[in-house]
């Protein structure tokens, strides 16, 4: 989780972040409650967004996870995880750390795991629920009373709060239950063409296609459709596949209005832009909150939370009357983790990170590749934002991949196409596992490494006939390995433990 919150501009808002004791299709998640930091503090409190009041002040270093059914979770000194309720932010509810959780439900359900076991199914209490069998390997948050594994197989399916398989894991992809009882999941097919289905929450596929033919521009249902790309228009699909007229239309009198930007928020108003300043009108075209905000977020169907400058935040209701006095400058209110099984197979995990090289290439980049070899990962419109930078960051999940240039990727607000690549990091993060993960992996490694086209020199440094060198070592938790393009820019890295 990020140390400090960015607010999301109300432009790109589609998810409402909470909803205020109660549940509706519009805000998912059942909370009054959001984690805040105060001008002048570098500690994170607990806001209700009901009062505007403090429950606790400046209570937590590490940044609280959005707050559900009253619940959340914060990383503690250890690395691992505990689960807090906001009547008391002093003593934990778990009695064992956990290395890996999810947010609850708004009906009071999470998915976590202790490090070395199975992914479990806990009550607020932190009670188990289920014990979830060892081919599921990652869990989300529940939706709707569905949760999205991934699996052994490398599949995707459901699972209810008593943590039943109740839809089978046999999909390349499956999207959330968020806002309606339709939800999308995917198959890959020949020549990259993707199989595409409608499916309802006991499993029903009620529509089929393909990305020939729709392209999904969401990832969920909402208000009974979803939006797709059908050629050049974009078209709202209803759950049984058919084209519907789209409920989220922006009204003629806002149109009318030529705003540069206008978005539906959760309680039927619209969030409007111009120029640098937003503003809120209803379906009328009648202002609600004049055009004078730099942000503005829309909390729940009774709050806002907005800002003049860009960097202060105050928390105000739907008619633009404060609530409190607060000076809110992070704030952290949508729920996204995603629970890990508590233990990896270091064989199976080595044996696919030794797939992403050999003494001629990493991760599909040759040996002295260059700037112009990653243009389809560069924004070529925007050069200034690489300005000076000399790497590049790519996520092959579960791994990070760091892309290390000779120089600037940029100069002069020109892009250095002929700057050699100097070395490739790759970097899998074990916190959430046993304290011994890393040296297993890199144990596997050490010997299987010929496998690949290299020989150890010594200090954990393995080097080809190709000139290319790999040295690998792991430290807080992190394993890395850094393949360099020259065997004379080769540096060895620690292997320094987890306390």
């Amino acid at each position: 989780m990020n140390r400090h919150f960015i607010f999301i501009l109300a432009a790109t808002l589609l998810l409402g972040l909470a909803s205020c004791n109660k549940t509706n299709d519009n805000y998912p998640y059942n909370t009054r409650y959001l984690p805040v930091v105060l001008e002048g503090s570098e500690k994170w409190s607990i806001l209700d967004i009901n009062t505007g009041e403090l429950v606790a002040k400046d209570a937590f270093t590490a940044t609280p996870s959005a707050i559900v059914s009253d619940m959340f979770f914060v990383l503690n000194d250890e690395g691992t995880y505990d689960y807090y309720n906001v009547a008391d932010v002093k003593h934990p509810v778990n009695a064992k750390h956990y290395g890996s959780v999810t947010e609850f439900s708004a009906d009071g359900y999470a998915v976590a795991s202790v490090k070395g076991e199975n992914l479990c199914v806990i009550n607020k209490q932190c009670e188990p629920v289920a014990q979830l069998g060892d081919s599921i390997i990652e869990c989300s948050i529940f939706c709707r009373g569905l949760a999205i594994v991934h699996t052994t197989n490398n599949k995707y399916g459901y699972i209810n709060t008593s943590g039943e398989m109740v839809i089978p894991a046999r999909y390349d992809k499956a999207e959330p239950f968020m806002f309606d009882d339709y939800a999308l999941v995917m198959s890959q097919h020949q020549d990259s063409i993707i199989d595409i289905s409608i499916i309802d929450k006991k499993g029903s596929e009620l529509f089929q296609t393909n990305s020939t033919m729709y392209r999904p521009v969401t990832s969920f249902f909402k208000r009974g459709v979803i939006p797709a790309a059908k050629r050049d228009t974009v078209v709202c699909l209803n759950g049984e596949g058919k084209e519907v007229e789209n409920p989220f239309k922006t009204p003629e009198a806002i149109v009318k209005a030529s705003y540069d930007n206008a978005v539906m928020e959760g309680s039927g108003n619209f969030i409007v832009i111009r120029g640098e300043k937003m503003g809120v009108c209803n379906a009328s075209g009648d202002s609600i909150l004049p055009i004078k905000y730099k942000n503005i977020i829309d909390l729940n169907d009774e709050r806002y939370l907005v800002s003049e400058d860009g960097v202060t935040h105050f928390l105000i209701d739907k008619k633009g009357n404060k609530v409190g006095n607060l000076k809110i400058i992070h704030a952290n209110g949508t729920p996204n983790a995603v629970a890990v099984r508590g233990y990896i197979d270091a064989t199976i995990t080595g044996a696919n990170m030794l797939t992403l090289f050999d003494e001629n290439q990493v991760t599909g980049v040759p040996a002295g590749a260059k700037v112009g070899d990653f243009y389809q990962l560069l924004d070529g419109t925007h050069p200034e934002q690489y300005e000076g930078k000399t790497n590049l960051a790519n996520f092959l999940a579960p791994l990070r991949v760091t892309y290390e240039f000779a120089g600037p990727i940029v100069s002069n607000n020109e892009f250095n196409f002929t700057t050699p690549v100097k070395f490739v990091s790759i970097e899998f993060d074990a916190n959430s596992y046993d304290n011994g993960t890393e040296a297993q992996l890199d144990a596997f490694l050490t010997q299987n490494m010929g496998r690949t086209g290299f020989v150890s020199r010594g200090d954990n440094v393995f080097v080809s006939d190709r000139g290319t060198a790999i040295s690998k070592g792991f430290d807080k938790g992190i394993f890395m390995l850094c393949y360099y393009m020259n065997v004379a820019d080769a540096v060895p890295i620690a292997k320094i433990p987890r306390k």
